[in-house]
């Protein structure tokens, strides 16, 4: 099996457009690709997809999450079948969770793979230059391997041949793969919350010409021949949960449209593993919800969007605002369980308020400013869908407060401690009084404690027996 990351001294230097290009190029040649994704990502996976053109999921691996024999778990699991995993890196090759450790970072998941890396370097300003960035990023730590460096974004052939002369000057034993030319056509447009996502592009023609342009001005069997992986991993289900076959399966409705499609595929393999069903269902298309539904899983993404359709969908509402099962919420999700959502108007000042759910009499509001941390989490006491006395572990990332009806004595879902400097835990989320409905910002990664799946599935199914 041939391994290989995806890095780059920063974000915006091209880490996703060659990923995307390598995997449909591989794919086009008939091998079988497993993508893979560093960090807390939910976007970059949906493009990985695509460029596999739907036969795999990506899948998340992230060093701060996910431990050293966690992820190698889950990387194994997932490898299984497939001719080449491409893992695309995170913001800068050495970037992690902070400043002094290389915790969360690409180059950290690299060391634990055995994995080689392709340093991908944006050219465009750049000439001789070159040779340093090379030099600094391969020496920088001696325990990374690499497979070599693309040259992304060159002027042309001349521009890509004084590249090539001065890094191999520098030193002649690096792996000059070729040189990308600059192409505006296959720039993926971004936008607040990271890449728009595949289905917001007209087409993925865009993967297409990304793939032409690794064909052409790659070396891609050379490539192949240097990422060969001699890496021992584990049995691919060593650390997982056995897959449970239940008669009786418990029926979770998951939402899964374009406002609703952020997702660990990680925490839908563990619902399953243990004994769940997932079925998919569009807030924003569908009229009600599928029924004998045990619970609903409504994750993050972008009903700040979707806020006149999703509000215009009175059956859909009041089929949600109705179900007497269990209901999760993670950040999109718990801004459609409020009663309302804010988004600014056409004048300056003004804000447009769309009706909700209204499970919880809160509304929230479309600020601008980031919320961004890695997170641990603790149930409280209150919150009877997990484990109260375990902990796991995930991030925060939006762009939304709850501004009217955050009650301070409502029952609060979880103690957040954040990775940051000087930061104290604190309780956030919401829990319904009956107990039924928990909506948090944050998004929780059960594969760093898989116990939060297994145990939401087995209350589901004593609740079931209980009515």
């Amino acid at each position: 099996m041939h391994v290989l990351v995806i890095g780059a001294p920063s974000s915006g230097s091209g880490k996703t457009s060659i990923a995307l290009g390598l995997m449909r190029a591989f794919t086009d040649r008939g091998l079988v690709v497993q993508p893979y994704k560093v960090g807390p990502d939910f976007i970059d996976p949906m493009h990985h997809a695509a460029a596999v053109k739907g036969l795999r999921p990506s899948i998340n691996l992230d060093g701060w999450m996910l431990s050293k024999e966690q992820a190698l778990a889950c990387f194994a699991e997932n490898a299984i079948g497939a001719d080449v995993c491409i893992i695309e890196g995170v913001m800068g090759l050495f970037d992690g969770k902070d400043g002094k450790t290389e915790h969360g970072s690409t180059a950290q998941m690299a060391k634990w793979l055995d994995a080689p890396v392709i340093l991908v370097l944006d050219c465009w300003a750049l000439s001789r230059s070159v040779a340093a960035f090379v030099k600094g990023f391969y020496e920088f730590d001696p325990d990374l391997k690499f497979a070599g460096v693309v040259l992304n974004r060159v002027g042309g052939d001349v521009h890509t041949q004084w590249l090539r002369e001065a890094i191999t000057v520098y030193d002649p034993t690096v792996n000059v793969l070729g040189g990308i030319p600059k192409a505006d056509n296959v720039t993926v447009p971004e936008r607040h919350l990271g890449l728009h996502m595949p289905t917001d592009v007209q087409s993925t023609e865009y993967i297409d010409h990304l793939a032409t342009l690794m064909e052409k001005h790659l070396d891609l069997t050379a490539l192949l021949t240097t990422t060969l992986s001699t890496l021992t991993l584990p049995s691919a289900t060593s650390t997982l949960p056995p897959k449970t076959q239940a008669s009786d399966p418990i029926r979770i409705g998951i939402a899964r449209d374009a406002a609703f499609c952020f997702y660990y595929h990680a925490n839908e393999t563990l619902l399953q593993r243990n004994g769940a069903v997932l079925i998919a269902f569009s807030p924003l298309t569908d009229t009600t919800l599928p029924p004998e539904l045990d619970m609903i899983y409504l994750g993050g993404g972008y009903p700040e969007l979707h806020g006149f359709q999703l509000s215009s969908n009175r059956s859909m509402l009041e089929s949600i605002r109705t179900f007497t099962g269990l209901i999760y919420a993670e950040c999109g999700g718990l801004m459609y369980c409020g009663k309302g959502l804010e988004v600014r108007g056409k004048e300056e000042g003004a804000w447009e308020r769309y009706d909700m759910t209204g499970l919880f009499p809160y509304v929230t509001r479309m600020t601008g400013k980031m919320a961004l941390s890695y997170v641990a989490a603790r149930p409280l006491h209150k919150n009877k869908l997990f484990p109260e006395n375990e902990t796991v572990k995930g991030h925060v990332y939006h762009f939304s407060e709850v501004v009217e009806g955050d009650d301070k004595g409502r029952s609060r879902a979880f103690e957040l401690s954040l990775e940051r400097p000087g930061s104290v835990p604190v309780a956030e989320g919401f829990v319904s009084e009956d107990g039924r409905v928990v909506a948090t910002y944050f998004h929780a990664h059960w594969g760093s404690n898989p116990d939060f799946a297994a145990y939401l599935v087995k209350f589901c199914r004593s609740r079931r027996q209980s009515i």
